[in-house]
């Protein structure tokens, strides 16, 4: 099914009781990016969360200001977010420079295959 890829995030961090405010920081275990950057590029990903090949950066954290935080899952190329708990803030700070999260590369995307320099 095609699906927002910025709807279904909102979606699914507003079914657990959070909203955009209550957001810390988004990035990997190793980086974050800006949270403006990530919404404003996920809302231009349309992508089918079925079954088939894996769409989105596998990588992708979301942490909340208590601490949990929203990661990919993903089985079969069936994706989705799972809310988690304890999470501690990587130092390192990138920026993203795609406009959309679509890949199609043989292997599995990770969120650093969209950013660019450090910051």
């Amino acid at each position: 099914m095609l699906i927002n890829y910025a709807d279904e995030t909102l979606y699914k961090i507003s079914s657990c009781g959070y909203s955009i405010a209550d957001i810390a920081w988004i990035g990997t275990r190793e980086f974050t990016i800006p949270i403006d950057e990530f919404f404003e590029t996920a809302r231009a990903t349309e992508y089918n969360n079925g079954y088939g090949g894996i769409a989105i950066p596998k990588d992708i954290v979301i942490v909340m200001r208590d601490d949990s935080w929203f990661e990919r899952r993903e089985y079969d190329g069936s994706e989705w977010w799972t809310h988690c708990y304890g999470y501690s803030k990587p130092k390192i700070r990138l920026h993203l420079k795609k406009k959309n999260f679509e890949y199609y590369g043989y292997d599995d995307p990770t969120l650093e295959k969209f950013c660019i320099d450090y910051a």
